[in-house]
């Protein structure tokens, strides 16, 4: 994830939806008929998501679409207290350095700063906080509103009479 991310440019979505197993076509299709019932602004999003989430679930109760957010995946990517190892050894390989104790506790070193000073220059920035930590959440919410009043009915995602037919379906 670390190389996906540009922590000097502005986050590119806020949130995703991700599945933590397969899913088939059927609930995919079932689940973005609950999620975009329900989504009408961007205030919405929390209502569209429990209706997703609502709307599939396993035999233990669990959905298996799961939100991702921007400032979530920022934080991981980018704590210094999170086990680098792997990291660590890529780029020994790819400097063509020995691995040895010493030039991994130095990679270490030089890494946990790194990923500790990127964090702290840019987490604002790319998760937009330095635009809206001002606001209260009533402001915000308005300000919402008022640039974007309503998604787009037309949009095509949101067209969803041929969704179901668009999956490839895989016969076991």
């Amino acid at each position: 994830m670390i190389s996906a991310i540009n922590p000097e440019k502005r986050a590119p979505y806020r949130a995703f939806v991700c599945t933590t197993r397969v899913v088939s076509s059927d609930e995919i299709y079932r689940g973005f008929l609950a999620f975009y019932d329900n989504y009408f602004n961007l205030l919405d999003i929390v209502q569209a998501l429990n209706a997703l989430q609502e709307e599939i679930r396993d035999d233990n109760g669990f959905s298996p679409f799961q939100v991702l957010s921007a400032e979530n995946i920022f934080s991981e990517t980018f704590n210094s207290n999170r086990n680098i190892s792997g990291l660590v050894d890529n780029q020994l390989e790819r400097l063509n350095m020995p691995r040895t104790g010493t030039t991994k506790s130095i990679m270490s070193d030089y890494l946990r700063i790194l990923s500790k000073d990127l964090y702290d220059r840019f987490y604002n920035y790319y998760n937009f906080k330095d635009l809206y930590s001002y606001m209260t959440e009533l402001e915000l919410q308005q300000n919402l509103l008022h640039e974007y009043p309503q998604e787009n009915a037309r949009c095509k995602c949101k067209e969803s009479k041929n969704l179901k037919n668009s999956f490839k379906i895989q016969k076991a």
